[in-house]
């Protein structure tokens, strides 16, 4: 196969191979179970010492169909469930051996690399996931599919300091051209916590027409629809941006680990293969090394009651050398390899192993083993901890991932749920400056609220809805920044990063003080500001996203969708709304600020300010502080709002159809069977009305239109605040 994939590509792009075209790519396994080589009984035999021909009548390969079930019981139903187990193990064995590692090393040679999703088929996961140059996992938009964790865990052990992602890969009810930035926030939040850093975009097809034919091709009814025809493609740089300043913090360094399982994955833990295990695994200053350098504190051997001998004397040899491990009591092989034989071996290496039986930890060697399943009381014991821990527990919604390199250190702490959390981090890096680094606007600052103890710092954190937050150690504590240890104020009130630090930003009077435990407290009284509110009318101007402008003066600010003019109602593109407005000199002033607050938009803004470019609004909620760009006096504000192709798409169904389509899948919609005739031909569009092209059709004339525009209010909210820190 491998041969058949790369000889032409050598042949037909020479020297370019392995320099502009890198790699290639194994996404989702779905070839089925194969079960069969031309080579397999010889191999069957080398790999277990006996033919498994006899057993093949009870072989789940050639089960009843859609039962599960063995065509017979052979010998016995142990026995019979031991083969399979051998079966099952010699197929994953040669699909590494025999396929993936050539596969690699054919690869190599040609002077690629492979990105691989290694799991959903017959095979070993963690063995494949050690192999890949990028390993891969995937996650759905809509928050509907976590991540394959095995494979984060197995590329850890394996030295993997980038894992990939199939991205935003999305359901036709979810991806209908009517994605936006702050739909596919959520589920990149998760991955991100998890442990992905590398988004590939799912999908980003290319468009090979001429740019009258929008939005274009996709990818049948599945993914995300990215390319340049998206109509916020401009605007969304804004989300990449987002996207772009996590990945680049969660590549560097290295993800640390407390413990290392053996075969599949277990909570918080890395995951190393059972053959590395039994090749490759050593005892270096009591702690177990992996091939990749990785070093771990404990090992947790997880099973049924069941392992190989050879896992109990590679196990024995870890002990003499210092390993602390975690494990139960085995009693039997799962193999029929050597049976009655090789239950007899296993027993007497626990007799020897498990010597006390249910008293733990016993001391074997250099090494203990604790006679158990849970990880974390040995932990606990030991004294090991994560460098990042949440002081009590979190709802589902918090995420944290952690990442360390010499001298520094980092977490990135999610919050995916639709309500504000109050958060407390405990850090060991206790001699060192907590920042906060904000991932969407770029603003990096010492933390405002944080106290020192014994054995660690505890970081304060209040997260918005739908907000993620770097934690971030890299520095020396300093003098001039001392401890805050709480804030006791009453009103409504909010942090706001300004670049001489931290303020302390209120809409209402507030009152109350800041307390330290080093220094004095400070008391706060800020009055009560003042707003604005920006009503109607607005001048707009529409650039369609399927080309050419035209201008209204709106009224009031509502939904297009609700207005009477179709050009309106099924518009998508950018619509720019202007307004001149005069903002009384009282209202600004020293310890003022100001918040442009948007109300509801659907669904990015761009705003400008007395013609700066205050940036792209992205997600709810659309505020943005402005810092000193208002002046007493007239002001202009410009906000360009762009909606997706949804409310257009709708609006051609309500033309004559001039092409043909296939079979009706309901509500996944249908493709465009053929290329009509005059798109051929390059000449006029027979059904004028229709200004959107797509080659499948999610929409029909009844499909109701989504929101779009500025619906407001807007209005700016002016801001007393306290400098805290400098």
């Amino acid at each position: 196969h491998w041969d058949q994939v790369i000889s032409p590509l050598q042949r037909e792009l020479g020297p370019l191979l392995g320099t502009s075209f890198k790699h290639l790519l194994i996404d989702s396994y779905e070839a089925g179970n194969q079960s069969w080589t031309p080579r397999f009984v010889e191999e069957f035999t080398r790999l277990k010492g006996y033919s498994h021909l006899p057993w093949l009548l009870g072989s789940k390969a050639l089960a009843k169909p859609n039962k599960g079930v063995p065509v017979a019981i052979i010998g016995s139903d142990e026995q019979t469930q031991r083969f399979n187990w051998d079966y099952a193990h010699v197929v994953a064995t040669l699909y590494q051996t025999r396929g993936w590692e050539p596969a690699v090393e054919t690869l190599h040679k040609a002077g690629l690399e492979l990105q691989f999703e290694p799991y959903g088929g017959p095979f070993d996961t963690p063995s494949a996931t050690s192999l890949a140059d990028l390993p891969m996992v995937e996650f759905w938009t809509g928050n509907k599919f976590r991540v394959q964790g095995e494979v984060l865990a197995a590329a850890r052990a394996a030295g993997k300091r980038v894992i990939g992602a199939e991205a935003f890969t999305g359901r036709p009810g979810d991806s209908k051209w009517t994605e936006t930035p702050e739909f596919l926030k959520g589920s990149a939040d998760q991955a991100f916590a998890a442990g992905v850093n590398r988004m590939i975009l799912h999908h980003w097809v290319h468009q090979p027409f001429d740019d009258r034919y929008k939005p274009g091709l996709g990818m049948g009814w599945w993914g995300t629809h990215f390319n340049r025809h998206q109509t916020w493609f401009q605007p969304g740089k804004a989300f990449f941006l987002y996207l772009t300043r996590i990945q680049a913090l969660m590549q560097r360094g290295a993800t640390p680990a407390t413990h290392l399982c053996v075969g599949t994955s277990c909570a918080q833990g890395d995951v190393i293969p059972l053959q590395a295990f039994l090749q490759d695994l050593q005892v270096k200053d009591g702690q177990v090394v992996t091939k990749a350098g990785r070093h771990y504190p404990l090992l947790h051997l997880p099973h049924d009651g069941s392992v190989l001998p050879e896992t109990l004397e590679k196990l024995r040899t870890l002990l003499n050398a210092g390993a602390t491990v975690v494990a139960t009591r085995p009693s039997r092989s799962p193999s029929l390899s050597g049976f009655p034989a090789c239950d007899e071996q296993v027993r007497t290496l626990a007799d020897e192993l498990w010597r006390r039986g249910e008293s733990t930890p016993e001391k074997i060697g250099k090494g203990r083993l604790f006679n158990g399943k849970q990880v974390e009381p040995v932990l606990q014991e030991m004294g090991v901890r994560r460098a990042f821990e949440f002081c009590a527990p979190v709802p589902a919604t918090i995420g944290l991932a952690q990442r360390e390199e010499t001298n520094a250190a980092w977490c990135l702490v999610t919050n995916t749920g639709q309500q504000a959390e109050q958060l407390q981090v405990s850090c060991l890096l206790k001699d060192q400056q907590p920042e906060l680094w904000d991932p969407e606007t770029g603003t990096m600052m010492p933390a405002p609220v944080w106290r020192r103890s014994a054995g660690d710092l505890t970081v304060d954190l209040e997260l918005p809805a739908s907000k993620s937050l770097f934690l971030v150690f890299r520095k020396p504590l300093s003098p001039a920044l001392p401890p805050l240890d709480k804030v006791s104020l009453s009103g409504t009130w909010s942090w706001l990063p300004t670049t001489e630090g931290w303020r302390i930003a209120a809409d209402t009077a507030v009152k109350g003080e800041l307390r330290r435990t080093q220094g004095a407290n400070t008391p706060i009284d800020l009055p009560a500001p003042g707003s604005l509110q920006l009503d109607g009318p607005w001048t707009v101007s529409f650039e369609p996203a399927h080309g050419g402008s035209f201008t209204r003066e709106l009224s009031t600010l509502r939904s297009l969708s609700l207005e009477k003019d179709p050009e309106l109602a099924y518009f998508s593109g950018t619509a720019r709304y202007r307004k001149t407005i005069q903002v009384p000199a009282s209202l600004l002033g020293e310890n003022r600020s100001c918040i442009l607050d948007l109300g509801t938009v659907k669904d990015l803004a761009q705003v400008r300010i007395n013609g700066h470019d205050c940036g792209t609004l992205w997600r709810a909620p659309f505020r943005r502080e402005l810092g000193t760009l208002l002046r007493p006096g007239e002001n202009t504000i410009e906000i360009a709002v762009t909606n997706t192709w949804h409310n257009r798409l709708v609006g051609d169904e309500q033309e004559p159809q001039d092409f043909e389509t296939g079979a009706d899948r309901k509500a996944n919609g249908n493709m465009m069977k053929a290329y009509p005739d005059w798109f051929l031909r390059n000449a006029p569009r027979p059904s004028a009305g229709r200004k959107a092209f797509v080659v499948w059709r999610y929409h029909a004339k009844g499909t109701p239109l989504l929101e779009a525009g500025l619906l407001g209010p807007v209005s700016i909210q002016f801001l007393s605040t306290h400098l805290v820190s400098r």
